[in-house]
């Protein structure tokens, strides 16, 4: 069987960047009712967040980690992960 090939594409609405407090991430490529992951991770290159997607269209995060906490000022990138390949956004919050 031939390989499939997939294209999808992640990017951020991001206004302001830096941004204060929440972005949408905007997911294009992906099948309805295909399920999408969204991790976020911080310049140590631990996952603060994992935000799941349902085929195309926004996906908000609220700029906070797995319970609640709202992230420190810094860089992160998002990282998108569809059918095994991967897109990468990187972010400033600050504020």
């Amino acid at each position: 069987m031939p390989e499939q090939s997939v294209s999808f594409m992640l990017t951020g609405s991001v206004s302001p960047n830096p941004f204060a407090s929440g972005v949408d991430f905007e997911v294009s490529g992906v099948s309805t009712g295909d399920e999408s992951a969204i991790e976020v991770i911080d310049v140590s290159g631990r996952r603060v967040r994992r935000l799941r997607g349902n085929g195309s269209g926004l996906v908000p995060w609220d700029g906070r980690d797995e319970v609640g906490r709202v992230v420190a000022n810094g860089l992160y990138w998002a990282r998108l992960s569809y059918k095994g390949k991967a897109s990468v956004l990187k972010l400033v919050k600050a504020w």
